[in-house]
């Protein structure tokens, strides 16, 4: 199998991860920002933000 072929399958598993990732996030974004408190502005910010790691 081409090197390429491994990279555009990879590509698509990783776009596949990140898309259940985010239905997963939205899922829980009821019960999560009743148990923490937050109004619907703070609720929708945590799931837009981006998933960079903080710098330390």
């Amino acid at each position: 199998m081409p090197k390429r072929h491994i990279l555009v399958l990879l590509t698509f598993l990783l776009s596949v991860l990140l898309y259940v990732d985010r239905v997963c996030i939205s899922a829980a974004k009821g019960p999560l920002s009743s148990d923490l408190g937050l109004d619907e502005k703070q609720g929708t910010w945590a799931p837009s933000r981006p998933r960079w790691p903080s710098p330390t």
